[in-house]
């Protein structure tokens, strides 16, 4: 996922979806602050992750490259690291040894350390593969002045604009009733719902339908000039705490410890089955996912309106 090559020129490979690129960034931070003369060169196989990172200020080099390249790539480095390692006298910290160790397996990620059972954010996880002590957790999104006015330009004329975010790529566990979502934009017409996503994502009626009409940048932007962000655990809720937005974030089979954000209202029961996202993953419950189901309409109405005080009184 991420190696350091020597303490001046560090290679970083992105991997998982786009919240994990989010995650990543507070590493790229603390690298550049430890030491501003290193060169940090990030290279991303998925568009979508480059997207997301373009304008970062803590990277040097930010490629687009083919899976083929990122595999050249990883056997050249790790044929580096081997020898380095190899070198009499000389012992690596603990955090690259367990990297070398889970590169005889495939390309290491932080979901094989099971972060729900770490007690650690998911930054801090990200961190030690990096061998850096991440105090500072803030993900961060560099949007341009062009992307900001046409996001304010686009919710200008929205009532109270809210982002929803209803769907998780990560677990099938991890989803609220569609009736549920429908009764929160329904019993509240003091909020213009905006809802960002997929376009095969399920249609939520009486929000305004932006699924499968923005880039990555675009639903960042639009999120950043909203007055919150509601939805489950995702790309967006991990958005949300990258520009600041106060938002409301639906936690069932994952943990706030882990993946939550001090700007967002996070939402558990913490159950005695739960967090189980690193153990079921794509399975189905067995108990109908009750940590969702028992999140009440009237709960996140309750939280949205302290969010949206909250950025009232920004």
């Amino acid at each position: 996922m991420y190696v350091p090559v020597t303490p001046s020129n560090i290679k970083v490979r992105t991997a998982g979806g786009l919240g994990d690129v989010l995650l990543m960034t507070p590493s790229f931070r603390a690298l550049k602050q430890l030491s501003p003369q290193s060169r940090l060169s990030v290279y991303c196989e998925k568009e979508a992750h480059y997207d997301l990172l373009r304008g970062n200020p803590y990277i040097d080099v930010l490629e687009r490259v083919s899976q083929a390249d990122i595999a050249r790539l990883w056997r050249a480095v790790w044929s580096q690291v081997k020898a380095l390692s190899g070198r009499r006298g000389v012992r690596l910290p603990r955090s690259i040894q367990w990297v070398m160790r889970k590169l005889d397996h495939g390309v290491p990620f932080y979901g094989t350390m099971t972060p729900m059972l770490s007690g650690r954010h998911a930054t801090q996880l990200i961190g030690e593969i990096l061998n850096q002590r991440i105090a500072d957790q803030k993900l961060e999104v560099h949007l341009s002045n062009r992307e900001e006015l046409a996001a304010k330009d686009i919710l200008r004329g929205f009532m109270n604009p809210v982002i929803l975010g209803i769907s998780s790529s990560t677990s099938l566990n991890q989803h609220w009733a569609h009736s549920n979502w429908e009764q929160l934009v329904r019993r509240n017409p003091q909020y213009t719902f905006v809802q960002c996503g997929l376009e095969s994502e399920p249609k939520i009626e009486g929000a305004v339908d932006l699924r499968g009409k923005t880039t990555v940048r675009e639903a960042v932007a639009l999120l950043k000039h909203a007055k919150s962000f509601v939805g489950v655990v995702s790309f967006l809720a991990h958005a949300a705490g990258a520009v600041g937005t106060a938002g409301v974030v639906l936690f069932g089979p994952s943990t706030p410890q882990v993946w939550g954000h001090s700007t967002n209202k996070n939402i558990t029961k913490s159950l005695r089955c739960s967090p189980c996202i690193d153990l079921l993953n794509f399975i189905p419950c067995p108990y109908g996912a009750q940590c969702m189901s028992a999140i009440t309409v009237e709960e996140i109405e309750a939280a949205l309106r302290e969010q949206i005080s909250v950025s009232v009184s920004r």
